[in-house]
């Protein structure tokens, strides 16, 4: 008698847990796919780094944009010394001079400008055949200098910005791509999260449905009317229930575990219903053989292809010799008293030339990109090879799983057919309990045999998606 109260009184005890966390589990709220998404997008501080390579190359283009920059070129000294106008007559010089000037590169065409004023003072005394006397000198210099060969239209100058800015869309694309391979991961955790709760529901009704059957056995037991075998494989048959809910609550909690530093677990649950929209979304798409070209990777690499092509032709550049024509006006004046006029102007037309014999450094830096452009001709071809490899497996995967799925529910269906004819039997005792329960073994497998297959379609169909993108 003290038996039976026991028994009855753990059953009353698993059930009253088993509604507690029902109710528990109720009463979270609900985070749908896309909220869960960008909540982790924001979170990951795997996402923010890779934004900090997009906000540096987006930095480095300013940076580039230096040699464009107009800049202060001044300066000025006072001087004190002897000064000799011939063997017996030497005097006194004192004065000063300063000057202030503008300097700018037009990149866009190589063009070089500059601007100088300058301004100085001799003062000349103690001189014994001259007499005392100052001297002021103003003068305004304009030059203006224009590269036709090497850096003809600003070739290498623009080079710095020119680069900066496709390294700048590459990081965009670079930065989607790993986002991307980041995220697919937690989509999956998204699903696995939800795949763990319904199998544990599913273990959780096995389990009472098992209690209750195994309940009733040990009435028979006790009256006489079944054996202790009976008894003992039901007995088994929950405890065997019960460690597989063990099992997959571990897994359960580990997965709340590593969400739990970006939403909080304790007050949310998955969207149920995701799982099974997801998996129609699978089963009923018809996955396309895409081309690579489309891709995100294909575009990182076709940018940089580009790039690399357009600094080929930089070096190129680099290689001809320095030819540049200049030409300069100046505006002076010299005065023996202090004035700002400028009255007399020079002007000068000329060249400049410069040409290295040996050019190393510019022919390997050549010969460099060309290998760069070998080699990623090479890596593209590569990765066009295991994209394909990738996206036939995932299209062959999702028709073999569908395929699987429609065989499982049917089994499922036919196995519950028969553990209600089973039943039949063994209330008539026409039938052991072992086939009942071998029978309910397998239908709790199969359910959760499903809903893992269902999960491993959805899987493949966020990497199908993943793929193509």
């Amino acid at each position: 008698m003290k038996l039976n109260f026991i028994h009855a009184f753990l059953l009353i005890l698993f059930l009253a847990e088993f509604a507690h966390s029902q109710t528990t589990s109720d009463s979270k709220k609900i985070i749908i796919f896309d909220e869960y998404i960008k909540t982790i997008e924001n979170s990951l501080p795997e996402i923010k780094n890779n934004g900090m390579d997009v906000i540096s190359a987006e930095n480095k283009i300013r940076s580039a944009k230096a040699g464009s920059d107009i800049y202060l070129d001044a300066g000025g000294k006072a001087f004190s010394k002897k000064e000799y106008t011939g063997i017996n007559d030497k005097g006194d010089l004192k004065g000063y001079n300063y000057y202030a000037g503008l300097n700018k590169t037009i990149a866009a065409t190589g063009t070089t400008i500059s601007t100088t004023y300058n301004y100085s003072r001799d003062k000349y005394s103690n001189f014994s055949t001259v007499p005392d006397y100052s001297s002021y000198e103003p003068s305004v210099n304009i030059k203006i200098s224009q590269p036709l060969l090497y850096n003809f239209l600003g070739k290498v100058d623009m080079y710095s910005e020119n680069n900066a800015k496709m390294q700048f869309e590459i990081s965009k694309y670079k930065f989607e791509e790993n986002n991307k391979s980041i995220l697919n991961a937690y989509k999956k955790i998204y699903f696995q999260w939800i795949m763990y709760n319904k199998s544990i529901k599913n273990l959780d009704a096995a389990i009472r449905n098992s209690n209750i059957l195994s309940e009733q056995i040990r009435r028979k037991v006790d009256s006489g009317l079944a054996d202790n075998d009976d008894y003992q494989s039901s007995a088994a048959s929950v405890l065997n229930y019960e460690n597989q809910r063990v099992e997959n609550l571990t897994i359960l909690k580990n997965i709340e575990n590593q969400l739990s530093l970006y939403i909080d677990t304790q007050a949310i649950n998955p969207d149920v219903s995701a799982f099974e929209e997801y998996c129609k979304k699978a089963s009923g798409s018809s996955p396309l053989i895409l081309n690579f070209k489309n891709t995100t990777a294909a575009r990182i690499m076709d940018l940089t292809l580009k790039n690399y092509a357009y600094s080929a032709g930089v070096y190129e550049n680099r290689l001809l010799p320095q030819f540049n024509v200049f030409s300069d006006v100046i505006k002076k004046n010299l005065s023996g008293s202090q004035t700002y006029g400028l009255k007399d102007t020079d002007y000068n037309v000329g060249f400049e030339f410069k040409y290295y014999l040996e050019n190393n450094n510019a022919e390997s830096a050549l010969k460099d990109i060309e290998i760069q452009m070998k080699s990623l001709e090479y890596e593209y071809k590569s990765a066009e090879n295991s994209y394909m490899k990738s996206l036939l497996s995932c299209i062959e995967s999702i028709k073999g799983m569908n395929e699987q799925l429609s065989k499982k529910e049917r089994i499922l269906k036919a196995l519950e057919s028969k553990l209600t004819t089973e039943k039949k039997k063994y209330s008539q005792a026409r039938l052991n309990l072992s086939y009942v329960i071998d029978t309910e073994n397998n239908i709790t497998s199969e359910r959760n045999g499903i809903i893992a297959l269902k999960y491993q379609l959805i899987g493949c169909y966020i990497d199908y998606l993943d793929l193509i993108r």
